[in-house]
């Protein structure tokens, strides 16, 4: 068993995760364990179509032509790869899907949300799919902020203070269109570097990550919102109750979570984190000549969050 360190926690895994920061084995034994073993098939399901399934055993995934998944009890993830799958898709949705699953068994909060570290502060984008969670986030890395994460931000809530949010991996899945604009900030070596994903029509860019594996105060959410070129980039306050809503449409795998006592859990921390986490609205073109404006609009707001903002980890 190699053991990594992730979003928070402690990983033994029976699976090489090359994307992951490699640790000792704990002495008190590792917070999750990935395990290679049987997976039941989901019954009736439609083998060209990804099935999710609730059991007395755990939450099974199956994934076609690349594995399938049982996620049981917050502390161990079962994986059966299909036929010859890549390891890297297996990679992909184990660290992604799977371990989104095991977020919610353990009460985390997962956020589908790009995010950077800023003066020892967490701070996230959201957004529909394109409107640039990545492409934010690796822009603020390359102004020199580190990146938490690229897509999704595990956090743990605190009561009466901003939840916590952990670094994941150093990558970011950048569409070739950001990349080639972003690309120069990075440099040519990073870029060349860059491994090409073409069923995603994305690059893997590798980015540095936050050192903070204690975790940080997520003080800010921007809400992104793509508007016609030509409009100035701007930032709108968001109302709690309306903050509640962004939270919860921007949990990551919400459809995970089963069961009204599930559920409430859910919402009550959702409900939390929108009383101590400032959620803002950012309107932006997607040009991106204009990402230099948008930058020092987040920047000025989070300085202008000030001591407030900052909270004892």
């Amino acid at each position: 068993m190699r053991h990594y360190h992730f979003s928070g926690l402690t990983v033994a895994s029976a699976l090489d995760l090359s994307e992951l920061a490699s640790v000792p084995a704990p002495p008190g034994g590792a917070d999750a364990s990935v395990l290679l073993g049987e997976v039941p098939d989901i019954p009736d399901s439609d083998p060209a179509q990804s099935y999710v399934q609730f059991t007395d055993a755990g939450l099974l995934l199956t994934v076609p032509d690349v594995a399938r998944f049982l996620v049981s009890g917050g502390r161990t993830i079962t994986v059966q790869p299909i036929g010859r799958a890549d390891p890297a898709a297996v990679r992909l949705y184990l660290l992604g899907s799977a371990f989104g699953a095991l977020y919610h068994q353990r009460g985390l909060l997962p956020l589908h949300a790009g995010s950077v570290e800023i003066d020892g502060m967490a701070i996230g984008f959201v957004g529909e799919s394109g409107a640039g969670k990545t492409t934010m986030s690796a822009w603020m890395a390359a102004r020199g902020y580190r990146l938490v994460s690229d897509d999704v931000c595990v956090t743990r809530p605190r009561p009466g203070r901003p939840p916590l949010a952990f670094p994941a991996y150093p990558r970011a899945k950048l569409c070739l269109d950001a990349l080639a604009a972003l690309g120069p900030a990075f440099g040519e070596e990073a870029v060349a570097a860059a491994e090409l994903l073409p069923e995603m029509d994305k690059a893997d860019l590798r980015v540095p990550l936050s050192a903070a594996r204690d975790g940080l105060p997520l003080v800010a959410i921007y809400a992104l919102e793509v508007a016609p070129d030509g409009t100035a980039p701007r930032l709108e306050p968001v109302p709690p109750a309306e903050a509640l809503r962004v939270l919860l449409a921007n949990t990551y795998r919400g459809h995970f979570v089963r069961g009204a006592a599930e559920q409430a859990r859910r919402f009550a921390v959702c409900g939390e984190a929108a009383r101590h986490v400032a959620v803002r609205r950012l309107v932006r073109p997607k040009s991106f000549d204009l990402l230099p404006a948008v930058a020092e609009l987040v920047e000025r707001d989070v300085a202008r969050l000030g001591a407030t903002a900052t909270v004892d980890a």
